[in-house]
């Protein structure tokens, strides 16, 4: 049926570094919410975060951990982005085929993965996943201040992917609209960013381009879809999870 959808993503939460001391240590995965007009039989293709587990990253994004060395000091991985697309990965088992990528409308940011070793003691926390820029990872201040970044609109690890934990004790980044950067050395990763498509804070991705692109709330966006009334903040702790409601059927 044409009309008003109102779709409400979650990204998935980052791991805590499995410190059994610190468990609710997990970084949040982002909400995102947007309304679009939509005419009937439009398909569209939801892609939900998996939170991480272990070092693991979660599906749809988040990344693990990369330690040539083998220490692994109970250091965890990224949470998945959650996100709503017009074309599906060819692949059933992938999310990262670039014209999939590049045909996101609505992206909510996972969380980074947490690293549980400082010189100073302590366990740090994974950046939360976006906002519009994703957060950053805590960590060592000294001697190695190697924190994650988080993705923005325009910069991250990946398209949709988090970067992994490098060396020992050090966290994978979030998935989201960009990936947050794992950490280094005794740092936590950064947190996916957040996306509306059409939102003025929001930076379009090559592809699926209306004539009327990159406009304010109320505007074309670049699929030629409209939406209005979107926000994104830091909100879940678990599973990803996404919600379409017809809100408004058109006359």
């Amino acid at each position: 049926m044409d009309g008003w959808y109102s779709i409400d993503v979650y990204g998935a939460r980052g791991g805590n570094g499995d410190d059994v001391n610190l468990p609710f240590n997990y970084s949040n995965g982002g909400r995102t919410y947007a309304e679009f007009h939509l005419k009937a039989l439009t398909k569209l293709y939801v892609y939900v975060g998996q939170a991480s587990q272990g070092n693991h990253g979660g599906w749809n994004g988040g990344a693990g951990v990369l330690d040539p060395a083998g220490w692994d000091w109970m250091q965890s991985g990224g949470g998945g982005g959650t996100d709503v697309r017009f074309m599906a990965d060819p692949s059933p088992t992938s999310y990262l085929n670039m014209s999939s990528i590049n045909s996101r409308i609505i992206v909510a940011g996972g969380g980074g993965g947490a690293e549980d070793y400082q010189s100073g003691g302590g366990t740090t926390k994974g950046g939360n996943g976006g906002g519009w820029q994703g957060g950053k990872g805590t960590g060592d201040p000294a001697p190695y201040p190697y924190h994650g970044d988080g993705g923005t609109q325009t910069s991250g690890y990946a398209k949709g992917q988090g970067g992994p934990g490098t060396r020992c004790d050090a966290g994978g980044g979030g998935g989201g609209y960009w990936g947050g950067f794992g950490g280094n050395i005794n740092n936590a990763g950064g947190g996916g960013s957040s996306y509306v498509s059409g939102n003025p804070n929001c930076v379009e991705l090559s592809g699926w381009r209306g004539e009327n692109s990159y406009t304010t709330a109320g505007g074309h966006n670049y699929s030629g879809h409209y939406h209005s009334n979107n926000t994104s903040n830091y909100y879940c702790n678990g599973n990803g999870y996404a919600q379409i409601i017809l809100e408004i059927p058109d006359k």
